[in-house]
């Protein structure tokens, strides 16, 4: 039995370019540039379905905004994974969850010769330099023409840093620089945290985390003067990934008594400074961090385990209640006491956090997520969290189901929520899609831009000047 919003996880295939879509609202006038959103698009492959949400094709879609009017377009990112798929009929890289069929020639030559692994960009959209670029959690950046989205083959580093994972979330400071980091597996294993200064393409090493079981890491936390990298009990042999058919993300095991360990790394100094642990815990997304008082105050969506990527595979999703959502928690890192101290702060259900990039690394006031107000339902309400108060306002509407919320500050912003939010909505009474445009401020609805298509259910994208 289909649930009401299975449209949502249907492929599409039709990329389509509108002028004038149908507006209801209007358009705030200073808004002037465009959204960019990355989503899995296409959920088969010629000869065999893909397995999880995360597997699904990358396709990029656009909101461009000039004086009150709206324009959009969409387009598949011809990756290495989707243009051979494309091309020779079948996969031929091993995606998130799904690995190519093998025949037994197939199977001995895997034997000496794994599949490569996915480029396919279906987790976010960043501009690094002056190109834009879309992102999955291999280090394979795709870039792509701004006005038609055509592809242009991948962002190449130049340096000798070399690993196999990275994040599809960077961060970015006030001047441009950008940081992440690179796993490299092996009998020793490590993480590394570099720089990439803006303007260059040679990333500079800040420090290394040795390793001995990887843990799948989505995003890391980022303040003034520290990194801090979370692994939770997620993890992997590094050694069998290396050589497996099996598909990423089956290789990884939940092991609570290992604990999780909070890794934080000084900028500036360029070293580890400290290791904490805790008590187990899995988690996608950081919100914010911060520092107080000698001690860093780190936000992030937590989920007791890791047993939420089951709960993502399109079967499930299609056919029964899915549990997409984590609750809001706030750690304090001591790293002179070497102690970390977690709180639940919300029992609301919320994913896919945002805040307004501004105060990124520094004390904030307000954040915004998908969440749920029917339990056991998929994203069916966007959430609004003022974190000084514990206040929450609500965007809800019946058989609606909103992505990611996207905060765009006002050129002349005078408070922190002084903008719009904007998210992807689901009608799933037409099965058609609609971008939702909010007041950050009141929360209300002041605009929303009708399209002749359903857009899949998608992860992230940005808002661009």
């Amino acid at each position: 039995m289909a649930t009401s919003y299975s449209k949502g996880f249907d492929s599409l295939e039709k990329e389509i370019k509108i002028d004038d879509p149908l507006i209801e609202g209007k358009i705030p006038k200073w808004l002037s540039g465009s959204l960019l959103r990355t989503a899995p698009s296409l959920f088969e492959a010629p000869n065999k379905p893909l397995n999880h949400w995360f597997d699904g094709y990358a396709m990029l879609h656009q909101f461009n905004f000039l004086n009150g009017a709206v324009s959009y377009q969409n387009k598949f990112v011809h990756s290495e994974s989707y243009t051979s798929m494309r091309e020779k009929g079948e996969m031929t890289r091993s995606e998130f969850a799904t690995d190519p069929c093998r025949s037994i020639f197939g199977y001995l030559f895997s034997l000496f010769k794994p599949p490569p692994p996915t480029d396919n960009p279906n987790v976010n959209v960043n501009k690094i330099g002056d190109e834009f670029v879309a992102m999955t959690e291999t280090p394979m950046p795709i870039k792509f023409n701004m006005n038609d989205l055509d592809s242009k083959g991948y962002f190449e580093f130049e340096d000798d840093l070399e690993g196999i994972l990275s994040v599809a979330h960077p961060h970015f400071d006030e001047d441009g620089n950008m940081y992440s980091y690179l796993l490299d597996f092996g009998y020793k294993s490590k993480y590394q945290i570099y720089k990439l200064p803006k303007g260059s393409k040679k990333r500079e090493l800040i420090g290394e985390i040795p390793s001995k079981k990887p843990a799948y890491v989505h995003s890391f936390g980022y303040t003034e003067n520290y990194l801090i990298l979370i692994e939770t009990p997620f993890v992997v042999n590094p050694l069998k990934l290396r050589f497996t058919w099996k598909p990423l993300i089956t290789n990884y095991k939940w092991k609570p008594e290992l604990g999780t360990r909070f890794h934080i790394i000084d900028k500036k100094g360029k070293k580890l400074l400290k290791t904490i642990k805790s008590s187990a815990f899995f988690s996608f997304h950081h919100i914010n961090a911060y520092e107080e008082n000698g001690a860093i105050l780190l936000d992030l969506i937590a989920y007791p385990d890791a047993s939420v990527l089951d709960d993502l595979y399109l079967e499930k999703l299609r056919k029964e209640a899915p549990n997409p959502t984590g609750k809001l928690w706030r750690y304090r890192l001591n790293a002179e006491s070497g102690m970390a101290k977690g709180e639940c702060l919300s029992d609301t259900f919320m994913e896919l956090p945002r805040i307004n990039y501004a105060f990124n690394g520094n004390a904030y006031q307000y954040l915004y997520a998908a969440s749920n107000k029917i339990e056991g339902n998929f994203f069916d309400a966007l959430l609004k969290r003022n974190m000084k108060s514990g206040t929450e306002y609500w965007w809800v509407e019946e058989k609606a189901y909103p992505g990611e919320a996207v905060f765009v500050p006002h050129p002349e912003a005078k408070q922190e929520d002084d903008g719009v939010v904007m998210s992807v909505v689901l009608n799933a009474k037409n099965e058609k899609s609609f971008l939702l445009v909010l007041d950050a401020a009141t929360f209300k609805e002041i605009a929303r831009v009708k399209l002749p298509q359903h857009i899949p259910f998608g992860f992230h994208g940005n808002y661009f000047q």
